[in-house]
């Protein structure tokens, strides 16, 4: 997954380094020198990236106002922990404000908050100005005269600001300035908010996931190979644990079950080209497994998957792994490329549906696809978004799924002051038993 890291070099550094320890996110660094250029790169290249994470609060609302979001963006909070860091540096360097009491300038977002925070270190604050952003001024001009003028007017020792080209101006010009530094754990928790914040806007990587994984064993194994079943369950727990997913027995001795979303592992896998899972339980147990993850709109539909999955494993020669959803089966790991395997029973129940449907067999396992990934009522602007088509080819692909029986309607969305309601579609009882069957 591509996160745009929007910033000032110094903090898209800082940023880059904590988000390497995920695997999966690949930060893209889009740096500006100048706040006023941050709205123009993030309008050339939100295009390219999954998510944008802008370097603070004021970028972020700068581009915010300017530009249409197209992709889910955050901004990481330079108050608290990214504050009080400034403060001490600044204590650090300049030990004798201390005793005579801190007299010193802020910009901010919140003015309440800064003074609140800085207030329960219980330190000698003799004097604390703030300057808000709001829209319409100028930070790189406002927030440097404001800081200037009440050092040149011996009102305070030093500033503290979030933004960098400010620290530099003030710092050239002689002014003691400090800038607001994010901790490791605020990019940390921020960077998580943002890739939950992607999964849901898109449903498709909200689907659950089941992993079966199972150990390749010697007959009649003995005392040895029960040991080595415990060794492999504490491996896939402890695995587990760090990925915040859920690790049962998976209802036979020999076998055991991962739960997770369809999101989680498109993250650890990078987009499905690399097998970290196979590659963790064979050093930490010296075991080779056989794997199989299966992807559905339900725990009961990803498992079958999963069993079609790790049947696939077992069946072939290589250390290919397979992700089966229904419709195929796709090699995971670096350099498996080979071609997805159909699992679509093209002359069974497809065939008359594509008929009755008058679409091609390919458009119907899109677009039922699409449906079930929804996971309960949607509305035709839910489904255009998911298919990534306008809403009157959406419109157009519900009434013919209404009057094929396959889809019913199932109620209102009223958005307050915003018009009329939406209709509300989902698949019937026939649409249920799945357009397309697995061979």
């Amino acid at each position: 997954m591509r996160i745009g890291v929007v910033g000032p070099v110094d903090v898209v550094q800082k940023v880059s380094k904590v988000f390497s320890e995920l695997h999966g996110v690949l930060p893209v660094p889009i740096i500006y020198q100048d706040l006023e250029e941050a709205c123009k790169l993030v309008s050339l290249r939100q295009k390219e990236v999954n998510g944008l994470y802008f370097c603070g609060p004021i970028p972020y609302l700068m581009a915010t106002q300017n530009i249409q979001r197209e992709i889910p963006w955050t901004y990481l909070s330079y108050e608290s922990t990214g504050l009080l860091l400034a403060f001490l540096h600044a204590l650090s360097s300049m030990p004798q404000t201390i005793e005579k009491g801190c007299r010193f300038s802020v910009d901010t977002i919140a003015s309440v908050e800064v003074k609140e925070i800085l207030k329960e270190t219980g330190l000698n604050i003799r004097a604390l100005y703030t300057y808000e952003y709001s829209p319409g001024i100028d930070p790189k001009k406002d927030f440097s005269q404001f800081h200037k003028e009440l050092y040149q007017k011996g009102k305070t020792d030093f500033s503290i600001s979030c933004v960098r080209v400010v620290t530099k101006s003030l710092s050239e010009a002689g002014i003691p300035c400090f800038p607001v530094f994010p901790a490791a754990q605020t990019i940390r928790g921020t960077l998580q908010r943002l890739l939950l914040e992607i999964q849901n806007s898109q449903k498709d990587y909200m689907r659950t996931v089941v992993g079966l994984v199972q150990p390749e064993f010697h007959p009649n194994g003995g005392k040895f190979q029960e040991n080595k079943l415990v060794s492999l369950y504490h491996a896939l727990l402890a695995y587990g644990e760090k990925r915040q997913i859920l690790v049962v027995p998976g209802g036979n001795s020999r076998r055991f079950q991962l739960v997770e979303t369809f999101g989680q592992l498109l993250v650890e896998t990078t987009d499905l080209t690399r097998n970290p899972l196979r590659k963790a339980l064979l050093e930490a147990t010296g075991l080779r497994v056989h794997i199989g993850y299966g992807v559905g709109p339900s725990l009961g539909t990803a498992t079958i998957y999963a069993e079609k999955a790790l049947e696939l494993n077992l069946s072939s020669r290589s250390d290919e792994c397979f992700v089966c959803d229904g419709f195929d089966a796709r090699p995971l790991g670096e350099g498996l490329s080979g071609m997805p395997i159909s699992l679509v029973a093209e002359q069974d129940s497809l065939l008359k549906y594509s008929e009755t449907l008058r679409m091609t067999p390919a458009a119907v396992t899109r677009y039922t696809r699409a449906m079930e990934t929804m996971g309960g009522p949607f509305s035709a602007s839910d489904l255009s978004r998911q298919l990534g088509i306008s809403a009157k080819g959406t419109r157009k692909i519900l009434s013919v799924f209404l009057k094929a029986d396959i889809l019913i309607e199932s109620g209102r969305r009223a958005y307050p002051g915003k018009g009329r309601p939406e209709r509300l579609f989902e698949l019937s009882a026939k649409g249920g038993e799945r357009v397309c069957s697995t061979s």
